[in-house]
């Protein structure tokens, strides 16, 4: 019922029924693209995720979370903030075609 965080609600469900894997090689990378849920609207995917947290995990670990919560919305506010001064600045001085 998640539209944002279904697959943080999915690993946590899998969490739940076995211990975690470790592979030495990298399966995944992190990417920002401009279309996508979490850049749109990473406010909304951030808030579902605390929700999942408070709904699953203990009281400390919803503590933890929401800590971590505030620091990656003021972290990605931030970065989009940089980087439309960034973009304007380009424009203003003709560097960006």
């Amino acid at each position: 019922s998640y539209k944002a965080a279904f697959d943080y609600d999915l690993w946590l469900r899998f969490a739940a029924q076995s211990a975690p894997l470790s592979f030495p090689v990298y399966l995944a990378s992190f990417r920002r693209h401009s279309e996508s849920i979490s850049e749109l609207n990473f406010t909304a995917q951030f808030s579902e995720e605390l929700a999942i947290c408070k709904k699953e995990a203990s009281f400390l670990c919803f503590q933890i979370h929401q800590f971590n919560y505030y620091k990656i919305v003021f972290i990605y506010r931030l970065i989009n903030r940089w980087t439309q001064l960034l973009h304007n600045y380009l424009t203003a001085s003709g560097r960006r075609n």
